[in-house]
């Protein structure tokens, strides 16, 4: 949020930053990779800051702001954009944490218009590729249940396709902050086994398996 609202307003001379910041600090929420509450700290690092400054500019993308053409037409174009993304990634996997050894997939990618207080409107293109792997529930068991671990990186790419930002969650064996994500997903699982009054009688669960599936909540049982 602190990111969101600094580039659209990098002046904020109505401190809703402090005020939105200060909000966070009296509830002791704050993110784990930051040292302060300062709004320097809590910004998003840009592409120099993250060693990215060598990415090229992601070219060819195609996003219409008043949805003109046809359906079939913005169809295919989406599907062009999915391709150019794709390559995008794959290209610069090493420079994104995405692994070599996990298939990419840029299946979630959008526009994103916004104005400022001043009428000037931005545009931006997010797109997220995903990695996913199967993981043991316990480390020691190989021949054990297992469940799918997913990760991947966030990019966020100006009007001509330069990389603004880049938010990573790596799903390689040998990331230090993989290994980190998945010592606590593995907790998450030891909670529910744990505490969950009907685990016994549920076998996804008490195994460590996929778990119960949450689209099941939007179809009226």
């Amino acid at each position: 949020m602190i990111t969101a609202d600094s580039d659209l307003i990098p002046d904020d001379e109505r401190g809703y930053r402090a005020a939105l910041i200060e909000a966070f600090r009296r509830r002791g929420i704050v993110p784990e990779w930051v040292t302060s509450y300062s709004e320097e700290s809590l910004l998003w690092n840009s592409p120099e800051q993250d060693g990215l400054d060598s990415v090229p500019l992601c070219t060819g993308l195609q996003f219409e702001a008043f949805q003109s053409g046809t359906r079939k037409d913005r169809r295919e174009q989406m599907q062009k954009n999915a391709v150019l993304l794709h390559e995008f990634a794959t290209r610069h996997a090493d420079a994104l944490r995405l692994s070599s050894s996990e298939k990419i997939h840029a299946r979630t990618f959008h526009e994103v218009h916004r104005v400022g207080p001043d009428g000037q409107l931005t545009f931006n293109v997010v797109a997220e590729f995903m990695q996913q792997r199967e993981v043991p529930r316990f480390p020691h068991l190989r021949h054990g249940p297992k469940f799918t671990f997913r990760g991947g990186t966030t990019v966020i790419l100006g009007p001509d396709g330069g990389l603004r930002y880049a938010v990573r969650k790596p799903v390689a064996e040998d990331s230090e902050s993989a290994v980190k994500r998945l010592a606590r997903q593995r907790e998450y699982h030891d909670y529910l086994e744990a505490n969950l009054s009907f685990a016994p009688y549920v076998e996804d669960i008490q195994t460590g398996g996929q778990g119960m599936n949450f689209n099941m909540v939007h179809r009226g049982y």
